[in-house]
């Protein structure tokens, strides 16, 4: 059996994808104000700002300037890169500049990729969507068993007015059942219900369209969701910082007072004992009045204990003394 000929097959892209700056890429057409107005544009920026790029630009080398390129595809990837400021975007880069056929041949974004990027948005703080059933709301018509139990009440009131309230309520106003069309709601799990900017988004099933024609706009709502719900957790731990160094703060000045405090004590009583000290120095001076004078023993010994107090108390408020007191107690507060 012959073999059949071997046919090489030319790689349509460059293995290696290239960091280009923006000012080297030349698109072949204009981002019009009205396409930036567009939902699918603002898909793509909320996609860019929240999970960055998915697929990458393609671009061709330009034949006639060397370090330039051409733009086969992402025209709106460009521009949103180009308004957020950045400076430089890694490409792929095809091997042919087929600029009029190329998109003809680009696989668009498919649903699996949609739902990666769902999944990367809840990642980053969206809660998942809760996916319920709308309800159809009808005037509630009286059971058998209602009607009895309010004629029972009324009676009973009629006996016992006082007992029985005329404003009673016997029976629900509304009921509600299933409807058969599907809801979608996307809330910020930071804020409780009753709080403003709780719920992200809300869709549902109406006469002209499913809500599953409304998937880009349930895309954009959980990609802008998540920034929303960072900021409000970047806020949120801010805050929560705030206030432990507002407590530290409290703590430190507590501290400072309760030092203050030892410090005016300790004051107070070496003013003290300095005041009995005076006291003691002119009881002394009293006893001693008279060197020569013969001195009883009692007066004697009288006379040595008070000395020695006097010498206890001098120590006391010795600088070494008031200088060590201090020092134990800032190391104690």
């Amino acid at each position: 059996m012959a073999r059949r000929p071997h046919i090489a097959v030319r790689m349509g892209f460059e293995e290696r994808t290239v960091l280009a700056r923006l000012a080297d890429i030349q698109p072949l057409k204009l981002v019009s104000e009205e396409v930036k107005r567009s939902s699918k544009y603002r898909q793509i920026a909320a996609s860019v700002g929240e999970i960055g790029l998915v697929e990458p630009p393609v671009v061709a080398r330009s034949r006639d300037d060397q370090g330039k390129f051409l733009l086969l595809d992402g025209h709106l990837r460009l521009e949103v890169l180009r308004d957020r400021g950045l400076l430089e975007i890694e490409c792929l880069v095809s091997t042919e500049d087929e600029a009029f056929t190329y998109n003809k041949r680009v696989n668009r974004i498919a649903i699996i990729q949609e739902h990666r990027m769902i999944l990367k948005a809840v990642e980053n703080g969206v809660s998942e969507a809760r996916i319920g059933e709308t309800k159809d709301k009808s005037a509630h018509q009286p059971t058998q068993a209602e009607l009895k139990a309010k004629a029972d009440w009324e009676e009973n009131r009629r006996k016992w007015p006082s007992l029985y309230s005329r404003d009673r309520q016997h029976w629900r106003s509304w009921d509600n059942r299933p409807s058969g069309r599907l809801s979608l709601t996307l809330t910020d799990p930071l804020r409780l219900q009753w709080q403003d900017g709780h719920v992200l988004g809300r869709w549902h099933d109406r006469k002209s369209s499913k809500l599953g024609a409304h998937l880009d706009e349930v895309l954009v709502g959980m990609l802008a969701g998540a920034a929303t719900a960072r900021h409000n957790r970047i806020a949120a731990e801010a805050e929560k910082r705030r206030r432990e160094e507002a407590h530290q703060a409290y703590l430190k000045e507590q501290e400072r007072r309760r030092y203050e405090a030892q410090v005016d004590a300790f004051i107070e009583g070496k003013a003290d004992e300095l005041f009995r000290l005076q006291k003691i120095l002119a009881f002394r001076d009293y006893i001693a009045r008279e060197p020569g004078a013969p001195r009883s023993p009692e007066e004697d010994a009288v006379l040595r204990a008070t000395n020695d107090l006097i010498s206890r108390l001098q120590h006391g408020l010795s600088a070494d003394t008031l200088k060590n007191a201090l020092k134990s107690a800032r190391q104690i507060s």
